[in-house]
């Protein structure tokens, strides 16, 4: 089990990469939450963005924490479980419905930026077309499954 040395909320000096959604999502000026254990006789800091540090509670509440740690696969799980089921207005979402959804977004297991557009004439083919400028520089390629609110 990791034992908790110190955790303290500093201002970054420079650009960290979060250790739980695992995107630079630190960067200068920001605070962010970096902690130091001890585990199999080895000392090591974990970074944590704001954002993550947000969803610490539910995904502690959520997973029965039992002191064996809790990491980026714990996050994943809850944020499927919680947001996937989640209503598309955001007035009906609760707030841990709202902050699964963002950890979903922003560790990029999940796209909001545009509705899933199918390969034309191919139903059965699940990746998306969309280019968002209209080169295949842009071109999204990713799962029908890992669109917000496709039809999946």
């Amino acid at each position: 089990m990791p034992e908790l040395v110190s955790e303290k909320i500093v201002r970054a000096r420079k650009a960290h990469q979060c250790r739980t959604c695992n995107q630079m999502a630190v960067m200068p000026g920001q605070e962010y939450t970096r902690s130091t254990y001890v585990f199999d006789g080895r000392i090591y800091d974990w970074v944590m963005c704001a954002d993550c540090r947000a969803c610490a509670s539910f995904v502690f509440s959520w997973c029965s924490y039992d002191g064996d740690g809790i990491g980026e696969d714990q996050y994943d799980e809850w944020a499927y479980d919680t947001g996937w089921e989640a209503d598309s207005d955001p007035a009906t979402q609760s707030d841990e419905q709202k902050a699964a959804i963002s950890y979903l977004v922003r560790s990029r297991k999940m796209v909001a930026g545009h509705a899933w557009v199918g390969v034309a004439g191919h139903p059965d083919d699940l990746e998306c077309t969309h280019r968002e400028d209209g080169t295949d520089a842009t071109y999204c390629g990713g799962d029908e499954r890992d669109h917000l609110w496709s039809t999946r």
